[in-house]
């Protein structure tokens, strides 16, 4: 009897130990599995699953914060398998992150107590958490320096991109190549900040990127080349007048002058007196030497000086014939 006895009280303990936990589970209340989503304001996410405990909400909206998330609830234990994906927007210029991300959640015991785990494949942040990261659209296009005069590139420019805002996005030094540059959507500035050698600076060009694009695919800043300063003209020789007059003439005391245009005009009227013809008799002198040099002293010197330096040449050669001739004579006696 013993024996039978320990043999049944052994069943019981294995039976025991067999259906208490599934007893246990189908006593529990259950537990909520949460599956956190960061992304932009606004995102539309997606949750899908097949055979398994769904969401009251299979797709969220993304809060101003640009946070969601799908809460599921889970009665039994088990391993549980889920689609996150985002739905692409309507915004022009935005590209919408397209990863589809794979989450699987785990309904576990542990110290008599259902925990779910999330685990979510390519998440960025921590396991229970999925991230999308939406970009705006960049669109590729090239800038090009080039002589106005040539239309070819011209190197050693200073170039600078620019936001509205004044905002320096990129700097480059021009070379004989066009540059390639990669933009998001918005309003900009091509500014140029120091001309190449022989070229002058030109004006700013404002453009904008939209959807991705850029007209023509190529920004074209041209320079000009410096003018050459203007020759002065000589001013014309003034004209001598050609009208004489033999009277002086005598300025009125009543005279104006007017300015038109920033030339100033003489208006003075000048009152001629006509002077009769007046015979002066002069006193006679006796004709001497001095009165021939005071003479000479009004008119022109260089005149007389060439006048006395002749007769004095025709003394002098006078003078030494006498003396020669008298020399000739005594040799003679």
């Amino acid at each position: 009897m013993r024996k039978k006895r320990s043999i049944f009280i052994y069943i019981a303990l294995i039976l025991s130990m067999l259906f208490t936990p599934v007893f246990a589970a189908n006593d529990h209340p259950g537990v909520d599995a949460t599956i956190s989503i960061i992304g932009d304001p606004g995102s539309v996410i997606e949750m899908n699953g097949t055979d398994v405990p769904m969401p009251q909400q299979s797709r969220i909206t993304l809060d101003a914060s640009g946070n969601g998330s799908f809460v599921v609830h889970l009665d039994d234990t088990g391993n549980y398998f889920y689609t996150v994906k985002q739905i692409p927007g309507t915004l022009s210029g935005i590209v919408y992150d397209p990863t589809v991300y794979n989450v699987a959640v785990y309904a576990v015991y542990e110290n008599d107590e259902m925990i779910p785990i999330v685990v979510a494949q390519d998440a960025e942040t921590k396991p229970d958490s999925i991230r999308f990261k939406n970009e705006m659209k960049k669109a590729k296009f090239k800038v090009t320096l080039q002589s106005l005069l040539t239309d070819l590139e011209i190197p050693g420019g200073i170039l600078e991109i620019r936001s509205t805002d004044g905002r320096v996005i990129k700097r480059w030094v021009s070379t004989n190549e066009p540059i390639e540059v990669e933009l998001e959507d918005g309003d900009y500035i091509l500014v140029q900040i120091q001309a190449p050698e022989g070229y002058e600076i030109t004006d700013p060009i404002p453009f904008t990127v939209k959807d991705g694009t850029v007209p023509g695919g190529i920004i074209i800043m041209k320079d000009p080349v410096p003018k050459k300063p203007d020759t002065p003209s000589k001013p014309d020789s003034p004209t001598p007048s050609s009208s004489t007059t033999d009277s002086t003439p005598t300025p009125n005391t009543n005279t104006s002058t007017t300015t038109t245009n920033n030339t100033v005009t003489n208006t003075e009227k000048y009152v001629y007196t006509p002077v009769e013809d007046q015979v002066v008799e002069q006193p006679q002198e006796e004709a001497s030497f001095i009165t021939w040099i005071r003479e000479v002293g009004t008119g022109d010197s260089s005149t007389y000086i060439l006048m006395i330096s002749a007769a004095a040449i025709c003394i002098l050669t006078f003078v030494l014939y006498k003396n020669k001739k008298q020399e000739t004579e005594l040799e003679q006696d």
